[in-house]
């Protein structure tokens, strides 16, 4: 069978991945130019602009893998989950888990992409990830936990907000505090202020 010539090679994407993670897992998006990743990649800028038209879509696509195995991570972790209440707490407990697992993973996702491309969910594995939070909100609401006023898309930008800020503020301090246990507080101070 013939390769797909409209996609990048495999190997391509993971070397890309491999520099962008060194470039900018130490510095922000401002620092470097897609010339100099393709540099340190030995990869030519053709090839960037032919598969991802820019730099905020080449960081995403290489990091749609790392999205990916998050996703898993979250899902992985639901059953232990009794009710919903859990379920969100576990949702934003494992995915601080993973992310303080993965630094270089953390400072990209958090620090160098642009906040828009989040909102418009350019990434599969994101709109996965997405798409299940939003799932358990819905299902804490349907077991009572917010009133059927509550705007479910107001409570989902406030949790995906204030995660995301929780976590750039950690990145930002080098790393610094139990990431873990915030994502949970984090995710138990909603429900509070929700219910």
């Amino acid at each position: 069978m013939a390769e797909d010539k409209r996609k990048i090679k495999q190997e391509t994407l993971e070397k890309l991945r491999k520099t962008i993670l060194a470039i900018f897992s130490n510095g922000e998006y401002h620092e470097a130019g897609i010339r100099e990743i393709c540099k340190r990649a030995k990869v030519s800028p053709q090839t960037i602009y032919k598969y991802f038209g820019n730099k905020e879509m080449l960081l995403i696509s290489c990091m749609e893998g790392d999205l990916n195995r998050l996703f898993d991570h979250v899902l992985t972790a639901l059953p232990e989950a009794s009710n919903p209440l859990e379920k969100l707490q576990l949702f934003a407990s494992t995915s601080a888990e993973f992310y303080a697992a993965e630094p270089e993973v953390s400072r990209i996702i958090f620090q160098n992409i642009p906040n828009i491309y989040w909102v418009k969910r350019r990434s599969s594995s994101l709109e996965k990830y997405q798409s299940l939070l939003m799932n358990l909100l819905v299902e804490a609401k349907k077991e009572g936990h917010f009133t059927k006023q509550q705007d479910l898309n107001l409570v989902f930008d406030i949790f995906s907000g204030a995660f995301n800020r929780m976590m750039l503020r950690w990145v930002s301090e080098d790393f610094s505090g139990d990431i873990v246990k915030q994502g949970k507080d984090l995710s138990t101070m909603i429900m509070e202020i929700a219910s």
